[in-house]
Parts: C-alpha cells; structure tokens; sequence
C-alpha cells in the first residue's frame, strides 16, 4: 500500500519585476471559491505599481475587496467579505513565468480556494 493520490505542483522562479511591469498586471482577475461561500465570487484587482496596493475595479463583485502584492516576493493578501457580511483573508502568490497564480482562505468551517489570472 502507500500513497494513491498524485498532486501537480506547478511553480516558477521569482525576480522583482519592475514598476511597468507590475502595471501590466492590471487587471488580476480573482477568483475565491469553496470555503462555504454560497457561490464563487470574482474580483477584478487593479494594482497600483508604486505601492503594490491591491484595489477593486470595474465588473467585480460587490463585496469589500482590498489586498496588497509584494513585488519582492510576488506574495498576493487580500481581505473580501462573504455574503454574510464577514471579513475574510486570501492568501496566495502569483507565478511571474505564467499568467496565473493561486491561494487559499479559511472559511468558518473549511478552507477555500483563490485563482488567479493576468493579462500578460
């Protein structure tokens, strides 16, 4: 007997991108799942270069959204609300060699999933 299930890891080395670069990341789209949200919800996150300041644009859902990118470390945080009106935080990173990256949340019962895509 042993292990039965496979895992895909994927993964990509990390440089600090430059501020232009960090401006063709806009828009993120977000998607946060699972974790007893009643339905997945999507955040369309804009990125200031400056700062790495993580805000919701145009065609999100309506729900609080902030977060923040660590250009060092390509680190995504962000804090969104449920349906329930509580504040919940995402975790995740996004992989500089793709155009996508992802995360996960705790939700009151079980963890959730984050998906991330750029436009790049």
């Amino acid at each position: 007997l042993g292990f039965s299930n496979v895992v895909i890891i994927h993964g990509s080395t990390w440089q600090t991108p430059s501020k232009s670069a960090l401006s063709n990341l806009n828009p993120m789209a977000i998607e946060v799942s699972d974790g007893g949200l009643s339905r997945p919800m999507n955040f369309n996150a804009l990125i200031n270069p400056g700062t790495g300041v993580l805000t919701k644009g145009a065609e999100s859902a309506t729900n609080i959204f902030s977060g923040t990118l660590a250009p060092k470390t390509g680190k995504i945080q962000f804090h969104f609300s449920n349906n329930q009106g509580a504040i919940l935080t995402g975790n995740g990173v996004l992989l500089q060699e793709t155009t996508n990256g992802g995360g996960a949340f705790l939700g009151k019962t079980n963890a959730g999933k984050i998906r991330i895509e750029t436009e790049l």
